[in-house]
């Protein structure tokens, strides 16, 4: 990633097949932080060394990302109380801090809270206690979350958080890059590219490219296509929680050209 994006910030977070993401594993978050030095600032490696979890601002535009480290909140028996308990002082102490100093916040993990619509006899990836605190905190700090960013389930979906059933935030959820996930069998690779004002965080759009394996393996030879654009492909004015919440309502009426 260095190496192809020498002139850009990588903004890593933490999955949990990541080296350093479990307990007793080969690897800390130290061992990872000094592999970030080049990207984040200080303050975020002394953070992320501690637990795997950052967060910095972009001064000129009071834009501030958030990096969490979603395996906390996981069910996983082997995570530590401590840490986890660390990371939530301390998400709610940038959030409330955040908010005082009229920032935008863009929050990014690798898990989200919420069931798999994949397998829905599966466990959620947040464990319950932590995925009630979590949707109430953006509920609390739904003014100035303008965006919240995962993957894990290797699939194209969003995510609505709801106030008194008024929407007030969303969570989009990119496919992998990766082409095999277990036990649901393979998906094309995917990229997304965000449109964004870099003055006020918000985001305006973006675009889902896709990898056709079959094809990529007949040819030999790998194109990336554009899939879809977000706003056109769906009439959308704008990227909003009012807008989402309008377009899921629409995959529910009989006869749904959207959802087709």
């Amino acid at each position: 990633m260095y190496r192809y994006f020498s002139s850009h910030f990588v903004i890593p977070v933490l999955g949990h097949d990541d080296p350093g993401s479990s307990r007793g594993g080969r690897y800390s978050y130290t061992d990872l932080g000094h592999l970030f030095e080049k990207w984040l600032p200080p303050d975020a490696i002394g953070t992320f060394n501690k637990g795997g979890y950052y967060t910095f601002d972009q001064k000129k535009s009071k834009v501030r990302l958030v990096a969490l480290n979603t395996n906390l909140f996981s069910n996983n028996p082997l995570n530590s109380k401590e840490e986890l308990e660390a990371q939530w002082k301390w998400f709610e102490t940038i959030m409330t801090k955040s908010e005082k100093n009229n920032e935008r916040v863009f929050i990014i993990g690798h898990m989200a809270p919420g069931a798999d619509e994949k397998q829905f006899d599966a466990l959620p990836s947040f464990s319950e206690k932590y995925s009630t605190k979590y949707l109430r905190l953006i509920r609390k700090h739904a003014a100035i979350i303008v965006g919240q960013f995962f993957g894990h389930l290797h699939s194209d979906t969003f995510r609505i958080v709801y106030d008194d059933n008024k929407p007030v935030s969303w969570m989009m959820m990119a496919p992998s890059v990766s082409p095999r996930r277990i036990p649901i069998g393979n998906n094309n690779p995917g990229i997304r590219i965000y449109k964004y004002d870099t003055v006020t965080g918000a985001v305006l759009d973006f675009s889902q490219y896709y990898l056709d394996l079959s094809e990529a393996n007949a040819k030999n030879e790998a194109v990336w296509q554009l899939e879809y654009n977000l706003t056109s492909y769906y009439g959308l004015n704008e990227l909003s929680p009012r807008s989402l919440h309008e377009l899921a309502q629409s995959f529910t009426l009989s006869n749904s050209l959207l959802f087709e």
